[in-house]
């Protein structure tokens, strides 16, 4: 568990700090998520071995199982939040010696403090096993989702206005894409945490079919 906290960690700064390369224009910035995403990939491939090697020496009992099941997917969703953090530093880093920045930026910069959010509230909730704490999680994706949708709305209508560069735009719609990416990966850490616990496997259910599952376990237990 250590070793996935560190982990989360660390992703967690490479969305503040491939945001901050965009906002500020920082090539050295850029560099430093590239390296980071590195280090994520590394921790990924720690971890699995490490539930793999206590999956085959210790043959654990079901709830250890779902423990370890639950560690490996929570895995994948960090390194792949480290993936599109990297995609976002290449689009700084290509954008990086623009005079003028997008427009589009205050949007960028809204939605990527929601999913950093989120992703501090998942781990979070991951520290204290709090189920509750977690389903707040999954219910906040429903806010991303809407800011994502407002904020591609705002870079269409200027697209077709002509307000900015038309290149820096279709990447500043990239970014967003990205970065609403990182909260549904968000949201499947906090899932997780809740399968951990409770035993329930929420993917592809409704928001409301999830909050009734964890109302009704909870009770049972």
């Amino acid at each position: 568990m250590d070793h996935l906290m560190t982990m989360g960690g660390m992703a967690e700064n490479n969305i503040k700090d491939a945001i901050d390369a965009l906002i500020g224009r920082s090539s050295k910035l850029c560099k430093s998520v590239f390296a980071m995403e590195k280090k994520i990939d590394a921790f990924e491939v720690l971890i699995d071995e490490e539930c793999v090697v206590a999956i085959a020496r210790r043959q654990p009992a079901a709830n250890d199982l779902r423990f370890l099941i639950a560690a490996s997917r929570m895995v994948k969703d960090l390194e792949r939040i480290g993936d599109e953090t990297e995609k976002i530093a290449k689009f700084a880093l290509k954008y990086c010696n623009d005079l003028a920045p997008s427009r589009n930026y205050p949007n960028i910069f809204r939605l990527g403090r929601l999913v950093s959010s989120m992703l501090r509230k998942s781990l979070d909730a991951i520290s204290r096993m709090d189920v509750q704490a977690a389903l707040d999680v999954v219910r906040e994706d429903r806010s991303v989702n809407e800011e994502y949708k407002n904020a591609l709305n705002r870079l269409i209508k200027d697209l077709s206005t002509g307000c900015n560069e038309e290149g820096v735009d279709i990447s500043c719609a990239w970014i967003l894409r990205s970065l609403e990416r990182i909260g549904d990966h968000a949201k499947n850490i906090a899932e997780q945490l809740i399968y951990m616990e409770q035993g329930l496997d929420l993917r592809h259910m409704a928001v409301s079919d999830k909050e009734r599952a964890v109302l009704d376990s909870t009770h049972a237990h």
